[in-house]
């Protein structure tokens, strides 16, 4: 059984964003330039176009934003990436069904063996391995997951997985809701709008 942390209050995203070394605006901005990507094809198009110019445009601001303030490119394992040389943290971006619910984002391109050794932590079966284990679960790998519904339902959130199954994102550790509703409500977000109860675990079995 693993938890999932979910975030949703303004002050824990704030202070969880900037301890990973973003903030809400960057989110904000990678997602809503994603958006306005996808809405440049044309019925014409191949059929993936859309999604294609996203992950393009999402990738590309993810990298204006953090390249100039000391992040680098990374590429291992021909997985397009975005880290921190100093802390670890690497940001991907990926187009999902639906970000920001109450179940796990799904992936509207299936992850491939790339990814999911980047992310997967193998189990152990002594207890005398548990150190091992704990090193491998993956702690620096965060998808930045984008949902456009319409024109203005877009939403984006920080998360990271903690298992890739059937090529497809299993178990999250943590999820950072960053844009949760249409996109000027989010800008103009006002704290009194949190309920008590933002900040949450939800138990969440193995599939």
């Amino acid at each position: 059984m693993e938890k999932t942390i979910i975030l949703t209050k303004s002050y824990d995203i704030d202070s969880r964003l900037t301890a990973l070394g973003v903030d809400r605006d960057f989110v904000i901005r990678v997602a809503t330039q994603a958006a306005m990507a996808r809405n440049e094809s044309v019925s014409i198009d191949p059929c993936n176009a859309a999604g294609q110019l996203a992950y393009i445009s999402g990738v590309r601001e993810i990298r204006q934003s953090l390249l100039q303030i000391g992040w680098e490119i990374d590429r291992t394992d021909n997985i397009e990436g975005t880290i921190n040389p100093v802390t670890g943290v690497k940001i991907l971006y990926q187009n999902v069904d639906q970000a920001c619910a109450p179940r796990e984002p799904k992936a509207i391109s299936a992850k491939g063996t790339a990814v999911e050794r980047m992310v997967n932590k193998t189990p152990f079966l002594f207890d005398y391995m548990q150190d091992e284990f704990l090193q491998q679960t993956n702690v620096g790998a965060w998808f930045l997951c984008v949902s456009v519904n319409g024109d203005d339902k877009i939403r984006a959130e920080l998360s990271r997985p903690l298992t890739i199954e059937n090529n497809q994102f299993g178990v999250f550790a943590e999820r950072i809701f960053v844009l949760n509703d249409d996109l000027f409500n989010n800008i103009e977000h006002d704290d009194k709008h949190d309920s008590p109860s933002d900040t949450y675990e939800v138990n969440i079995s193995r599939k």
